[in-house]
């Protein structure tokens, strides 16, 4: 039987060691947004008894066992990577509580097999916005009606398209749709969510999984403009495997994993619609061929991507913070860019400066910044300033927020569109994307707070 565990659970069970003639130690698993999972072990310190004798070893020597089974009411549970997080002792009666947290928690049981580290040959994750990216749909509906325009009958037919493979370094990444029923009193729900699968010819660790699907939702980010989530994972592996009531094997499915990587995604709030309606990049525009060289663009680029995915994923920053953040970026980008045209009147004394790097970055992303500012290099020059003024405590007062919030929002949309082209998509989505919403925003912002950007890259009143 497979276990279920959501927020703000609270399970009794026994803690297995797979030692033969070791007592079962009693504990509590909990499950909360701020920790994730959390193991209370009750014990008495110094008991002249062997049933404390596991647990009181465990704490004093800092040292639980690296993997444990947790034996509860709704299954056996899988815990790995164990590590010590504290302990307290109520003196004179010896009364103990022992905190234990795991890296990775499998929902199901790894049967005596406690020794070895985790290591899975897949990982599937639902992730944020990669069905509505992908385009891959699993339900369809029929409606039918009569004469009147009543409604007759309402035909629901769930079947799963086909996947979308590719090659990501040793890995092989799948998107998928998936979808699932669920009894609800007399009716049935029908769900689909959109997964990502990695693939390793040998089991790998969770975090090897995790590092090669990171790469895709940090394109998944920089495409929509927003911090994309790890909603759920399960693991599928030869040591995972169902059996009957005889303990005879019965196969093998995707069972539930909880990891200390990415527990914290779960409690999010999830994206609105609107945050999918502005990619800059379809899955056409980036086909099959522009997802398979990501991993090297991500390697060559991402002292340039990740500043950015950074900033995309953390709404609600201070401006100056988006500034500095994004500026990484671009110095970054315009670096790996190299000499552009036109760059020569932001050099000084000859050599290429902070405004070149990010004039670089306005130039090569083929965007037209025509309604914020008068020429490319006076725009650059300006991004170039502002944070320069941040960065540097004795350059005075910090620049007004209205332009700090502009400086920001014009670096960001580069990056991002920098990062897509280098899928090597060319330039249609880029002109497809200069017509829709992000540089209407652009020019509202100029508009709302007056400014506009003129050729020596100082804010002057936006042009009446």
């Amino acid at each position: 039987m497979a276990a279920k565990i959501s927020f703000g659970d609270s399970l009794a069970g026994l803690l297995v060691d797979g030692k033969r003639d070791t007592p079962f130690v009693v504990a509590t698993l909990t499950y909360s947004e701020a920790r994730g999972i959390r193991i209370e072990v009750p014990y008495v310190h110094g008991a002249q008894t062997r049933q404390f004798d596991e647990p009181d070893t465990w704490f004093d020597t800092a040292s639980p066992p690296r993997n444990l089974g947790f034996v509860t009411r709704g299954g056996t549970i899988s815990l790995f990577g164990c590590r010590y997080s504290g302990h307290s002792m109520t003196f004179g009666h010896g009364y103990s509580i022992g905190l234990i947290t795991p890296e990775s928690v499998v929902l199901h049981s790894a049967g005596e097999d406690l020794a070895s580290e985790l290591k899975v040959a897949r990982l599937k994750s639902e992730i944020d916005g990669i069905a509505e990216w992908s385009q891959l749909r699993s339900l369809r509906y029929a409606p039918e009606s009569d004469e009147s325009g009543r409604l007759t009958r309402f035909t629901i037919t769930a079947e799963s398209p086909a996947k979308l493979s590719w090659t990501q370094g040793d890995a092989t990444l799948t998107i998928a749709n998936n979808w699932e029923t669920f009894r609800s009193g007399p009716g049935m729900l029908v769900s689909e969510w959109g997964s990502l699968e990695s693939e390793f010819a040998d089991p790998r660790p969770i975090s090897d999984h995790l590092a090669e699907q990171r790469k895709f939702v940090s394109l998944l980010t920089l495409v929509f403009g927003h911090a994309m989530r790890f909603r759920r994972h399960s693991v599928y592996d030869q040591r995972f495997t169902d059996t009957d009531l005889n303990g005879r094997s019965m196969g093998h499915s995707h069972y539930g994993l909880i990891s200390s990587l990415t527990y914290r995604d779960h409690s999010q709030p999830l994206p609105a619609p609107k945050d999918f309606s502005d990619a800059i990049a379809s899955i056409s525009d980036i086909g099959m061929d522009g997802l398979s060289s990501w991993n090297s663009i991500y390697r060559e680029w991402k002292r340039a991507i990740g500043p950015a995915v950074s900033t995309l994923s953390r709404p609600g920053g201070e401006v100056e913070s988006l500034v500095m953040n994004a500026a990484i970026s671009l110095e970054a980008a315009g670096n790996l860019i190299g000499t552009v045209s036109g760059e020569q009147e932001t050099h000084n004394k000859g050599k290429p400066t902070t405004t070149t790097f990010i004039f670089r970055c306005l130039a090569h992303s083929g965007l037209d910044f025509s309604r914020v500012c008068d020429s490319l290099p006076g725009l650059a020059r300006a991004v170039s300033i502002n944070y320069n003024t941040i960065k540097h405590f004795d350059r005075g007062e910090f620049p007004r927020a209205s332009e700090s919030y502009f400086a920001s929002e014009v670096s960001l949309l580069a990056i991002r569109v920098l990062a897509a082209k280098q899928t090597k998509i060319g330039t249609p989505s880029t002109a497809n994307f200069t017509s829709r919403k992000k540089l209407d925003d652009l020019e509202s912002i100029c508009r709302s707070h007056d400014i506009f950007v003129d050729s020596a890259g100082a804010f002057v009143p936006y042009p009446s």
